[in-house]
């Protein structure tokens, strides 16, 4: 029978707790609504942290996984040759195994499946790749040790996405044979959804497939290397045993492997150190945001108690019990934390989906997200300690007063006590800080986007239209036949009333920064071994620069002769490279050597210098850049009309020339770059985003407060009224207190910003940390926000009626 009394007390305390929030339907939808923001933005942001940077990677042993790179004295993290691997591998005692795949886009190829031609990336991968990393297929089996073997190895693995998209999901396709470059090969296994490797690579082919060269040739960087250190091995001694490696190949092979060191890191630092950063900025912002809720929370249930101080009172006059009135508060406040933890909760999981969709490209890792339940609790904790404590405490305080000075009290004193009120000034003031402090850094990144934007390319973006091709090599063996076809496909587009030119171009710019070549000015004397020069290169039609707007500032622009596959090599150069390597002289006429680690190195004069260009980062500064003739790689045309209304023609005007060609990545030039930049924007946006937030809920806060001091001063206020007050009086009197408040925040907040900004320093361009343009620009924009917030319930105090309010208790 208690335990029914019990929970009907329960039911009935819950009920008169929902009557109770219901009568203060501005107090009780501002703290939800903070609630809600505080818990879902933090456990959204929260988890994706959890998942890219602190959850362990999906293959076996994670933690004990290593890349491994070269060092090189001009290129301090480069591919690894294939002989190099193949002594690590052998040599290496503190290794359990180590395997190597090849880089993306080193290896397209054009697979037709139905005689629907389509562009696939391949990685070339050692055979014990897939089993070190716990990776074993869904349909299938991994490569067997006589399909690793030159002259055998004519087995595929597919992904996962390549088998649903191309073959209908179907299991029956292992076993049987696929048309890939020409050349048939037999699927052997479907790779697992959850935990694919290389995540990029549409098809896994054995390494034997690179040719003779690559794998015995020491200067053919081509390879990404994996170690899986033996159990109680640390890194740095796998470090110091490989880099006892190099120092031997060094002394064997001081052509190629003079000066080359050893870098070891963890995978999944290798994996997420690029977005560690911003995903740490991004962290710290949504803390702050949930202290600002806290803090919101804290202040409107602060405010609420104290004006329930006569009604408690009255309460225990009539003969309610002390307990049954905390138990009774406590109700309140626990049903206010439940609605708004799941209001919370669904803005989470809501949150979660979008920020899955806008990372996919800019998180590794991004599928993985979801929410995870540890951080939930914890930041419900946070929440539910702050929404029980401060609507608990001061009732507590409430039920031990003395009930006839409460109630005598009661109209007279309007807002409690001065250090109730203090403690409710602070927390206003500390949520404006704290939201100046997001917004000055989202100010800085906005202001740091624009200068990023402002930068001048080098080259035209406008009306751009880029598509790659990747001839198959056993259609189109022989030069003359690549350059045939190219020509033909040149004329088929310009041919198109909608476009003005076309050229081709290897590799588009921002697509790659790995054209790298060694080179030597012919004259000059021979560096130290393995401190050749190292310079960007790009092979270009003849007509390129014209279409491109790229300025020819010395000599001449390469001509339709230069191209032809059996011509004179030639070669021009950046105004970067004329700079760097030819200070004083002009170097048209000189001649390059390239090959310089073989034993006759070629030499190559250089015709023209052309205008330097930030092809790789608009960031960054322009490198030497060395272009060379040649009907090659990926096709860009300038039309009249929108780029990718040419979409179709395009693809139209290779089928006519041959029917089996696919191609692929069509993206207008404005894309590309607008790609290069989306980690930017994406750091920038999130935080823009969270700073409106935190300026939102800190207005909220600020309103609230000012808003429920007006109301609790009713009483006060008529009296001055009827007294002869005059109502600008009482604005100022109330918006002035509040404005004061809002400048000690502001104070507060521009001296934390000072510290905080510094650790933006990495992602900044253009722009100090301490910009006094940003920095005057937020406090003003913070003011005039919390001066509105004040402003609004300020007028509501001139408008009172002063009879209707002396009648209010």
């Amino acid at each position: 029978m208690w335990g029914m009394s019990f929970i009907e007390q329960i039911w009935l305390d819950a009920r008169y707790a929902l009557r109770t929030l219901g009568k203060t339907p501005g107090l009780t939808a501002a703290a939800l609504f903070t609630l809600t923001l505080g818990i879902g933005l933090n456990t959204a942001i929260f988890s994706a942290v959890n998942a890219v940077l602190l959850r362990p990677l999906a293959y076996r042993d994670a933690d004990r996984l290593m890349q491994i790179w070269e060092m090189h004295p001009v290129i301090p993290r480069a591919q690894v040759a294939y002989p190099d691997f193949v002594d690590w591998r052998n040599g290496s005692k503190l290794f359990k195994q180590i395997a190597a795949y090849t880089f993306e886009g080193l290896q397209p190829f054009n697979l037709v499946v139905n005689q629907e031609p389509e562009r696939v990336e391949a990685s070339l991968v050692s055979g014990n790749l897939l089993p070190m990393l716990g990776i074993h297929p869904t349909y299938g089996r991994n490569f067997a040790w006589d399909e690793m073997q030159p002259g055998h190895d004519d087995a595929v693995l597919l992904s996962d996405a390549l088998w649903r998209r191309r073959f209908a999901a179907n299991p029956r396709i292992v076993g049987q044979s696929v048309q890939i470059d020409g050349t048939l090969y037999r699927v052997i296994g479907i790779l697992p959804r959850s935990t694919p490797f290389p995540p990029w690579a549409d098809l896994l082919l054995p390494i034997s497939r690179l040719d003779q060269q690559e794998r015995t040739i020491r200067k053919h960087h081509q390879l990404e290397v994996i170690g899986r250190l033996r159990d109680g091995v640390s890194r740095e001694q796998a470090q110091a045993e490989l880099s006892g490696i190099a120092k031997q190949l060094e002394s064997q092979y001081p052509a190629t492997n003079k000066k080359i060191g050893v870098r070891v890191i963890p995978l999944r630092e290798q994996l997420t150190g690029q977005v560690r950063t911003p995903l740490l900025i991004l962290l710290g912002a949504v803390g702050l945001i949930l202290l600002i809720a806290c803090a919101n929370v804290a202040n409107l249930l602060l405010a609420r108690a104290i004006g329930r101080r006569k009604e408690i009172a009255l309460r225990l006059a009539l003969g309610a019990s002390r307990a049954r009135l905390i138990r009774q508060l406590l109700t309140e406040s626990l049903l206010l934390a439940s609605f708004g933890t799941l209001l919370g909760l669904l803005f989470a999981m809501g949150g979660l989906r979008v920020l899955r969709f806008y990372a996919a490209q800019q998180l590794p890792r991004a599928a993985e997200i979801a929410i995870d339940w540890r951080v939930l609790a914890f930041t419900l904790a946070i929440t539910l300690a702050t929404s029980i404590l401060c609507g608990l405490l001061p009732a507590m305080q409430s039920v031990r007063r003395d009930q006839n000075e409460t109630l005598q009290q009661a109209g007279r004193k309007t807002m409690g006590d001065s250090g109730r009120r203090g403690v409710r000034s602070i927390l206003v003031a500390g949520e404006i800080a704290v939201a100046l402090v997001v917004l000055m850094s989202a100010g800085l990144l906005v202001r740091s986007f624009e200068r990023v934007l402002a930068v001048d390319p080098g080259f035209r973006t406008d009306h751009l239209l880029t598509f790659q091709l990747a001839l198959s090599p056993a259609k189109y063996q022989r030069p003359e036949q690549v350059d045939s076809f190219y020509k033909r496909l040149m004329s088929n587009l310009e041919a198109l009333p909608s476009v003005k030119e076309a050229a081709t171009v290897s590799p588009v710019p921002f697509t790659s920064a790995l054209n790298r070549t060694r080179f030597l000015v012919q004259g000059t004397p021979p560096p130290e071994a393995g401190r050749y020069p190292v310079a960007q290169f790009r092979t270009v039609s003849p007509n390129y620069f014209h279409l491109m707007s790229m300025a020819v500032r010395d000599g001449r622009d390469f001509t339709p002769s230069d191209a032809d596959w059996n011509a004179k090599p030639v070669c021009m150069i950046s105004e970067a490279m004329a700079r760097r390597f030819f200070s004083g002289m002009d170097p048209v006429g000189r001649n390059l050597l390239l090959g310089v680690l073989d034993a006759k190195p070629t030499a190559i004069p250089i015709v023209g210098v052309v205008a330097d260009t930030r092809d790789l980062d608009l960031t960054t500064e322009p490198e030497p850049v060395l272009y060379f003739p040649g009907w090659y790689g990926s096709v860009v045309v300038r039309t009249r009309a929108e780029p990718l209304a040419l979409a179709g023609p395009a693809r139209e005007a290779v089928r006519r020339i041959d029917p089996e060609q696919p191609i692929a990545a069509v993206q207008s030039m404005d894309q590309i770059v607008g790609a290069s930049l989306a980690r930017r924007r994406f750091s920038m946006v999130l935080l823009s985003a969270f700073s409106a937030v935190a300026l939102l809920l800190s207005s909220v806060g600020l309103y609230g407060t000012v808003s429920y001091s007006v109301a609790q001063r009713t009483r006060e206020m008529g009296l001055r009224l009827a007294l002869g007050a005059q109502g600008g009086q009482l604005f100022r009197s109330v918006w002035g207190e509040s404005l004061r408040l809002s400048c000690l925040g502001l104070a507060a907040g521009v001296m934390l910003a000072f510290a905080a900004t510094r650790f933006l320093s990495a992602l900044l361009f253009g722009v100090e940390a301490t910009d006094p343009v940003t920095f005057l620009s937020v406090s003003g924009i913070v003011l005039g926000v919390a001066a509105l917030a004040a402003a609004i319930p300020a007028r509501r105090a001139i408008l009172l009626e002063p009879m209707t309010a002396l009648r209010q208790e």
